[in-house]
């Protein structure tokens, strides 16, 4: 038993034949679930104030004891002045924004979600604005291939439906 457990911990590198070689880690691939919050500006429900973004666990989610107060300025504020149109990844590593109005409406930013309040900017921001304008809407229709819409003028319709 002795014997074989210490040759099992031996290297077979010729350079260091008696060195322990340490068990191989586990790469981490944390899954991040990221809730987003729209924040008032003046009234409940206006969405004007901007939006916050907070990751947590699967474990967190499932948790009944977790709690987390997103409206009290925890997690991430995007720079969008509004409501930002947020899309995530489908292994939920990434975050794609494009700010809705204000100076910066139609910039199109990427974050690496790194849990909590942790964003890393990922990549160049791209100016969305020249083609969607600095309101526009978006989904995700898969990775990496984004749809944008924008509407500039109102369009009537009526329909007239006879008996």
């Amino acid at each position: 038993m002795a014997a074989s457990v210490t040759l099992g911990s031996c290297s077979k590198d010729s350079g260091n034949p008696g060195a322990v070689v340490p068990p191989e880690e586990k790469p981490t691939d944390n899954r991040w679930i990221t809730l987003t919050a729209a924040l008032k500006l003046t009234n409940d429900g206006d969405g004007n104030g901007g939006t916050m973004a907070y990751a947590i666990s699967p474990e967190q989610a499932i948790d009944p004891a977790f709690e987390l107060d997103v409206f009290n300025g925890k997690g991430l504020k995007f720079d969008s002045p509004r409501t930002s149109r947020i899309q995530a990844s489908a292994d939920g590593k990434f975050l794609y924004d494009i700010q809705y109005t204000g100076t910066d409406g139609g910039i199109f930013q990427k974050y690496a979600v790194n849990g909590a309040e942790k964003y890393v900017k990922s990549g160049n921001e791209v100016n969305a604005a020249v083609i969607l304008g600095t309101s526009p809407r978006w989904v995700k229709s898969a990775e990496g291939i984004g749809i944008g819409v924008s509407a500039t003028t109102l369009t009537s319709l009526q329909v007239h439906f006879r008996r």
